[in-house]
């Protein structure tokens, strides 16, 4: 009698090949299961593949390049023209058939047992099944001898299953000799030695490759105006004086020729220039620099002092993904008559830049933006890149603010952070945010028209955006992009494209894939503490998570969310409570427990017990605090626990900016979980763009105030240890309008 094998992925047609590749790193089921679906039709397709079938048919067939296409575009390289039958998960099924696994287009009939239009098992034969045909299949292979008779018995499909439940045709069915289509289509497609090839090019794709910058001057103790010559290479080994890393995909090829674009800055100059390196060979073509040494800066006296340590920063880029920087010190000096220093220290380096990472199979961003800070100014230097067109990276690229970029953004949203907008207010929010794009220097400007102009006739869409800045406090999700010039308004950006950032101070994980076995909850309406405020929409937030999503409840209280955050087991984590943020000293911020004064605070998040604990598990961490980023008189700005859940390994972080409206909150986190979770290949970003959208026709700002720390072209794969029928009472629309 056929079994129902319920260790099974499912994974939705739209996901891309690599995303599967991810997938299959971590967990090992015995049949991919592939979902399309219609919804004009409201049709719903599965194709089965065994596991080992489905990889080494990757492997064999799909090049690199298309492995970022959609699965269901490659589906006819992997033999899968034939969607399976579909069973209700209340029917048993009792004979098999031979033709199932023996024919060309093996695989794909596989019947899946199903519930709520999702795969949750697929049927199999035993040694004891009785065999019978199906029909050749509607497909044609061409290079199938003409000479292959379908002959035999009729029989129908009714009489090899009881098929009360069955979404499939049925035709009348033939015995068929399947030796001539098995020579033709072997079971292994690969040989022994090709398979251990394949095997260790999967193992290969998922690992990274770190290297360290050695950054050389010809002279390391320069004077002023002097002209030096840079070169920038990368080795297996550090370097003593210079701190960062670079880190690439191992492709699995010792002779890749890794490209990379290498950009440095030194003083108020930006460089450019290329270099080459393989594994197996090395650095093939270094990065070469002439600098003119700067004017020696002044002292808070005004004088100016003998020597001076001069930066000299280095980022490096790899297939327009930012993957690592480098730094060291130049003993800059007034004139030959002071002496050169002994020894030059190396620059401070953070733990996050020992771990930074570059999916080996991730996908660039349409736009990757990275913005510099010049320490000791308010000057940010700006570097935009795309995978699409080449910009001109040589001019008007500093972006200079009046003042500090936390009174910046205090100046500009203080006003609008906790009252309804009205149509002047709404219209006065545009302004602000059309003042944020004109804060940004002219070489950002001029790429995000370029680009929006080449995707207007260019075989590519203009979607992803990701900043990464050393800058944590301006909203540049929220420019509002004009160009009177062109007379054309693109709406603010969060609004017309997926945006995520990328604190490049703290962040060490950023990943386009998590897989969410178990989800935890934390949260309090207060109801019982007399000096907090309460938030009544939280217990009614709480218990739709719990119930739909089979989440674990963890009691806001200090112990309960140490110990979790410590030693508890999750890929996702959501807080509903009151918090307060220190501008000044963002260690000082809190999270409100219900065992208040005792809180929770950002150096306690960002431990070493906590990152090597839930921070193991590079989690999606969702913050739903309803003053998370300030006290009640002050605008909540960007730092203290997004940083801190970034620097312990989370994923991705969704946080407010400023404080949000405790009904509005709740409405927020229910459409971005109905999305997350059960809407599979939508991506974080694009998730985020349609609840920035509801901001006008809601009137209110708290659907501006939400923010992705992460990789905006993230997915979420929700597949829970314990699978539960969702009740109708808790149904909600998931779906954006």
């Amino acid at each position: 009698m056929p079994q129902l094998n319920e260790n099974i992925l499912s994974f939705d047609s739209k996901q891309t090949v690599n995303e599967l590749l991810t997938a299959l790193r971590t967990i090992t089921p015995e049949y991919v299961v592939l979902r399309r679906s219609y919804p004009e039709q409201e049709v719903v397709e599965f194709y089965v593949f065994p596991t080992p079938f489905l990889r080494n048919s990757i492997l064999s067939e799909i090049g690199f390049l298309k492995r970022r296409a959609s699965l269901v575009s490659v589906m006819p390289q992997l033999i899968s023209d034939h969607q399976a039958p579909q069973l209700n998960s209340d029917h048993r099924l009792h004979l098999w058939n031979d033709v199932y696994e023996e024919g060309p287009w093996q695989c794909a009939l596989y019947p899946v047992a199903t519930s709520y239009e999702y795969a949750i098992g697929v049927w199999e034969p035993d040694a004891n099944d009785q065999y019978y045909s199906l029909p050749e299949p509607a497909v044609e292979y061409s290079d199938i001898d003409s000479d292959v008779q379908l002959s035999g018995p009729e029989q129908t499909v009714d009489e090899l299953f009881e098929l009360d439940h069955v979404n499939a045709p049925r035709p009348t069915a033939e015995s068929v000799d399947v030796s001539p289509l098995e020579e033709r289509f072997p079971q292994e497609s690969l040989t022994e030695s090709e398979l251990e090839i394949a095997a260790d090019e999967v193992d290969s794709l998922l690992q990274n490759h770190t290297l360290f910058p050695n950054i050389e001057a010809s002279n390391l103790h320069p004077f002023v105006e002097e002209s030096v010559h840079i070169t920038v290479s990368l080795q297996a080994e550090q370097v003593s004086e210079i701190t960062g890393s670079v880190n690439l995909p191992d492709v699995g090829d010792e002779d890749y020729v890794y490209g990379l674009k290498v950009h440095l800055l030194c003083g108020e100059e930006s460089y450019w220039d290329t270099l080459q390196y393989a594994q197996g060979k090395g650095m093939l073509k270094n990065a070469e620099f002439q600098l003119t040494m700067p004017d020696m800066p002044l002292d808070l006296a005004g004088n100016y002092p003998d020597r001076h340590k001069l930066p000299l920063r280095v980022n490096f880029y790899f297939k327009s993904r930012w993957c690592g920087e480098g730094e060291r010190y130049l003993d800059l000096r007034l004139d030959e008559h002071v002496e050169p220093l002994s020894r030059i220290p190396p620059p401070p380096q953070s733990e996050w830049r020992k771990l930074i990472k570059l999916e080996p199979i991730s996908e660039a961003p349409d736009l990757l933006v990275r913005i510099a800070h010049r320490p000791g100014t308010t000057a940010y230097h700006w570097t935009c890149l795309s995978p699409h067109l080449e910009f001109d990276t040589a001019d008007n690229s500093v972006m200079t603010l009046t003042s500090s970029a936390q009174q910046f953004v205090n100046d500009l949203f203080e006003p609008f952070a906790t009252v309804e907008l009205d149509e002047l207010k709404r219209a006065t929010l545009k302004g602000v945010c059309e003042e944020i794009y004109d804060s940004t220097p002219e070489c950002f400007k001029q790429a995000y028209w370029l680009l929006s102009e080449a995707a207007n006739t260019a075989p590519f869409e203009f979607k992803s955006i990701l900043f990464i800045s050393d800058e944590s406090y301006v909203p540049w999700e929220l420019m509002r992009i004009t160009d009177p010039e062109l007379e054309e308004e693109a709406g603010i950006l969060s609004t017309s494209h997926s945006v995520g950032r990328w604190l490049a101070g703290s962040s060490n994980h950023l990943s386009q894939q998590i897989t969410v076995n178990r989800f935890a909850v934390s949260g309090s309406d207060y109801i019982d503490q007399k000096h907090i405020p309460n938030l009544p929409h939280v217990d009614t937030e709480l218990a739709h998570l719990s119930q739909r999503y089979q989440a674990e409840d963890i009691p806001l209280t200090s112990h309960d969310v140490l110990s979790f955050l410590q030693n508890g087991s999750a890929q996702a984590m959501h807080f509903a409570c009151h918090g307060m943020m220190s501008v000044k000293t963002p260690y000082k911020s809190q999270l409100l427990m219900e065992d208040h004064p005792q809180s929770i605070t950002p150096p306690a998040v960002s431990s070493y017990e906590v990152e090597t604990g839930l921070g193991a598990e590079h989690p999606l961490i969702f913050l739903n605090a309803c003053q998370a980023g300030a006290t009640a008189d002050q605008l909540s700005l960007v730092s203290g626990f997004p940083a801190a859940f970034l620097k312990a390994g989370a994923s991705a972080v969704i946080c407010p900016l400023w404080t949000v409206d405790d009904e509005q909150a709740s409405i927020i986190s229910k459409l971005f979980y109905g999305a997350a979770f059960e809407q599979p290949g939508i991506t974080l970003g694009e998730i985020m763009q349609k609840i920035h959208q509801r901001w006008e026709s809601e009137q209110h700002l708290t659907y501006l105030a939400y923010v992705l720390y992460g990789d905006p072209q993230t997915r979420v794969t929700f597949v829970p240890e314990i699978q539960t029928e969702t009740p109708d009472s808790l149904a909600v629309d998931i779906e954006f309008e």
